[in-house]
């Protein structure tokens, strides 16, 4: 049967087969449109009673789906989905869009696993991960470098950090207020005090923070001067480092102020603790 020629539609209710000779050459099926007008495309139907699926090819003159010379496979009635051999593909959710790499191959360098791309990669948006993070290199925050020094284990940890905040009648000694905290990580903490104080009198003041595993004998970690007026409120700060830290102990923390006292009712102390590791 030859439609060579024809230019009405041809309608086959069997199989069409194109080529059932084995020969060293090319068989094609060719869906042509060579006119240049602003929606010109050949096209591809497949159609069930749903709907139907289509893969064109936009003219050098059609701006729409996707721009001129795109080609496009979609589905207008489900999702898409791309299989190469076995039961694995990349499948294409209807209405979001959303992509789902189906492979669960584990990642074990920069060349395998379930997805690899060669270049780089650009996320617009968080980043979660089931799993651990891997890097051959500097990992950044915020254009500073945040991981990978000589000193960084394979598995980056960021700091700990725990904020207590209480009513300074508490925390102060005069009140016999004293805060109990512990750490998960050996070796230093970053150890922070925002106190709020009003002044006993007109005269200089002095902070001491104490810092220890006996909440009866705590040797004094911090110790400055500062200047008061009676019955002004002022903030005052104090931070140090301390080094020994043991995971599981408890450790105790008070401060003592010299000329200046609590408002019982409103003046409240933060103890922040950074964890900073050995």
């Amino acid at each position: 049967m030859s439609l060579n020629g024809a230019t009405g539609n041809a309608y086959f209710d069997r199989d069409v087969i194109i080529g059932n000779t084995s020969v060293n050459a090319l068989r094609s099926i060719q869906v042509k449109n060579v006119d240049t007008g602003t929606n010109a495309a050949p096209i591809y139907y497949l159609t069930t009673a749903a709907g139907s699926s289509v893969l064109f090819m936009n003219g050098s003159n059609r701006t729409v789906d996707g721009g001129a010379n795109t080609l496009t496979l979609r589905n207008d009635v489900g999702a898409v989905r791309l299989q190469s051999q076995g039961a694995k593909g990349i499948y294409i959710y209807p209405n979001t869009g959303n992509v789902v790499v189906e492979s669960t191959t584990p990642v074990l360098s920069s060349t395998t696993g379930a997805l690899v791309v060669n270049g780089g990669v650009a996320v617009g948006a968080h980043v979660v991960a089931g799993g651990n993070l891997y890097s051959n290199g500097p990992v950044y925050s915020n254009g500073q470098i945040c991981a990978t020094q000589a000193w960084v284990s394979s598995q980056v940890q960021f700091p700990k950090v725990q904020v207590f905040k209480m009513l300074t009648k508490d925390v102060i000694t005069t009140g016999s207020g004293t805060k109990t905290f512990y750490v998960s990580t050996a070796g230093r903490a970053l150890i922070r005090y925002t106190i709020n104080l009003h002044g006993t009198n007109n005269a200089g003041g002095t902070l001491n923070v104490y810092l220890g595993t006996n909440a009866g004998s705590m040797p004094s970690v911090f110790s400055s001067d500062f200047n008061y007026n009676a019955g002004v409120n002022r903030t005052i700060y104090a931070s140090f480092i301390v080094s020994g830290l043991v995971p599981d102990v408890a450790y105790f923390t008070n401060f003592s102020a010299v000329n200046a006292a609590p408002d019982t009712s409103a003046d409240v102390t933060i103890i922040e603790v950074m964890e900073l590791g050995s």
